[in-house]
């Protein structure tokens, strides 16, 4: 019974939703990730972390017809241990875009 009462929840939760596609309303969205890594082994040890952030923002100047601005962040950080010359790599990448 509590199993069944957990996925009739869990069914309602996710019910249908109605997206609002006509003249005049605003489109808000956005992701994000992180992950991170960590590689030990010959000849080298080596780890990473990434981050990633996006954002959407639009206007319906139509009936089904959006225009807006998209933008993202990514930040990717490695480390090389036991290399000769031991080596950081940063990377920083910023969007923006028009759809």
């Amino acid at each position: 019974m509590k199993k069944t009462v957990i996925l009739l929840l869990i069914c309602l939760a996710f019910k249908p939703s109605f997206a609002q596609l006509e003249k005049g309303n605003w489109l808000v969205g956005g992701s994000g990730s992180f992950s991170s890594s960590k590689y030990k082994g010959i000849p080298v040890d080596f780890t990473q972390t990434n981050i990633d952030i996006s954002t959407t923002l639009g206007y319906f100047v139509l009936n089904k017809f959006v225009t807006g601005l998209s933008g993202g962040y990514s930040y990717v950080k490695a480390d090389y241990y036991g290399h000769p010359n031991y080596i950081i790599h940063h990377i920083i990448l910023i969007t923006l875009d028009l759809f």
